[in-house]
């Protein structure tokens, strides 16, 4: 290009030269509007509003250099303009149909533009991933696997709560049947990464409709990434304003929206009236048949369909208290315990009632029995099916022989085992903010401590050492005072500084230190220089 030439894409109005018949001289007003987009002075400058209606025509340039000088232009406006939101979906649509087969370098930058259009979004994001999952249907393949790419890279930075998952549900089974091998390819890598935020049995479950040959592909993908844990590394610009990075985060790790965009099964429909009357069959062995095929019908399931679930509860329980086979019982629990899994808050008043049967069978001495016992008890804290306050009067009743006051060490051990098992999860750990509360379950603790049996007091000094810990010394300084010196020494070393919950704690600061994109780097000493290292060799 002449100096003459370079002189003149300089020259004329901006509006004029942004739709200019050259390619060069729309590259240059694109260079051109980028800078004034960087050097605005504050975000509700002029120019935002001006030239932002301009952008859908720019990233639909049909010359390959200007275009990509156009995402640039893109990407600071997207940045730093608050009117962003409203030219995003007429923005994307030509983006994805004129930049996404386009080279290398350019498709990387509509990404990245993509990215930042979800990442400004407000109050969702919603409009760009309907037009993202609409593109993985596009004419062009090409188009197809670019669009099923970002989906994938979407849920990885944002998680599901942001970018929701119930539209990359509906789409997967069509992409998987795509004609093209890569729009497959990047099926699978997507599922992949929806297995990750749902595990391996539920990304199954919600892909039951693909052939049995692309499940049997599929399982050992998703078994391979289902123990990696899935957390949001990129928040919503509106969220980043908000006090406290921290607390955002751990609102995003919530899993209801993901058990929310779940299908639900309707498997109580399929129990015919020969396996109810075989569940009150005079044999143990068709009892147990009979909960047997029960619980594999339950086993994949991530979700149930809502219903009237009273009968099947009212059998179990009965089940639970009474059967004379120690077997059934076991197998009984463990069909609880999938049903809370997979109804969740919708089994809170069932869950109640089961609550007492299940401690009383912590008496048990077959340890597969205990096991089932034990993961229906945890699977109703883990899944929400109560809160602590609502059944601490359950745990800890006025009359005797039942619960934490059974007539039986092991129960009494085992109930307050699972009592501080439970408050270092997140679900109950909460109810400890109340300090009212804090105090109750403390002062019903309490006179476990000088329990006559010595697996009941290390249990409860457990438990108690814990609540101490969480909530502080102040809240409880009244049982404090009670307590002999000898015997709190023993409560506050019963949870030592390495505890589960320690260890999550600095886990859970690890990643967020990692989620923050933070340089490990810069707290290590610089590099010897040369001069250091011969005064090193000197000495």
């Amino acid at each position: 290009m002449s100096e003459q030439t370079q002189e003149n894409v300089h020259e004329g109005p901006l509006p004029d030269r942004l739709i200019h018949k050259s390619w060069k001289f729309r590259s240059a007003a694109y260079e051109e509007l980028t800078q004034i987009f960087r050097q605005a002075l504050d975000e509700n400058a002029p120019e935002f509003s001006q030239y932002g209606p301009l952008l859908k025509k720019m990233v639909a340039d049909a010359h390959v250099a200007a275009q990509e000088k156009s995402l640039d232009t893109l990407i600071v406006f997207l940045d730093r303009s608050p009117q962003a939101q409203k030219h995003i979906t007429q923005i994307l649509q030509p983006m994805i149909d004129k930049c996404l087969n386009a080279r290398t370098s350019t498709k990387r930058k509509a990404e990245e533009a993509i990215m930042l259009m979800i990442e400004v979004s407000d109050p969702s994001p919603e409009p760009v991933m309907t037009t993202v999952i609409k593109g993985c249907s596009h004419k062009q393949p090409k188009i197809s696997s670019s669009c099923v790419n970002l989906l994938t890279q979407s849920l990885s930075l944002f998680g599901p709560r942001v970018v929701g998952l119930k539209g990359i549900l509906q789409v997967l089974p069509e992409i998987f049947n795509h004609g093209d091998a890569t729009v497959r390819l990047e099926a699978l890598n997507l599922a992949k990464e929806v297995g990750r935020w749902l595990g391996p049995e539920a990304t199954l479950q919600q892909l039951s409709s693909l052939r049995s040959a692309q499940l049997k592909e599929l399982q050992p993908s998703l078994e391979a990434v289902g123990n990696l844990q899935a957390r949001p590394t990129r928040l919503l610009r509106k969220d980043k304003t908000s006090s406290t990075l921290v607390a955002d985060l751990e609102v995003q790790e919530e899993k209801s929206d993901l058990y929310e965009a779940l299908e639900a099964k309707d498997v109580l429909s399929t129990l015919k009236p020969d396996w109810w009357d075989g569940l009150s069959n005079t044999k143990w062995s068709i009892r147990r048949d009979q909960l047997d095929a029960l619980t594999e019908a339950l086993k994949p399931v991530a979700k149930l369909k809502s219903g009237d679930y009273s009968e099947l509860v009212r059998a179990l329980k009965k089940m639970i208290v009474s059967d004379p086979n120690v077997n059934v019982i076991g197998k009984a629990a463990g069909v609880v315990a999938l049903l809370a899994k997979c109804l969740r808050g919708e089994f809170s008043s069932h869950a109640r009632s089961l609550l007492a049967p299940l401690l009383d069978n912590l008496k048990q001495k077959k340890q597969s029995v205990e096991d089932s016992v034990n993961s229906a008890l945890d699977n109703f804290v883990e899944f929400g099916c109560f809160q602590l306050p609502e059944v601490t009067d359950e745990i800890f009743p006025k009359e005797d022989k039942v619960c934490a006051n059974h007539k039986v060490p092991k129960v009494r051990v085992d109930t307050i085992t699972w009592l501080g098992r439970s408050l270092k999860k997140k679900n109950w750990l909460r109810s400890l903010a109340d300090k009212d509360f804090a105090r109750k379950l403390a002062g019903a603790l309490f006179p476990f401590l000088d329990d006559g049996n010595e697996d009941v007091r290390n249990a409860c000094a457990e438990c108690f050492g814990y609540l101490l810990k969480t909530i502080g010394e102040q809240v409880l300084k009244g049982f404090l005072a009670k307590i002999d010196p000898i015997k709190l020494k023993k409560i506050k070393a019963a949870v030592p500084p390495d505890d589960e919950a320690t260890k999550a704690a600095e886990a859970e600061k690890e990643n967020k230190l990692l989620s923050l994109n933070f340089d490990v780097s810069t707290l290590l000493p610089p590099p010897p220089t040369q001069a250091t290292k011969t005064e090193m060799k000197t000495k």
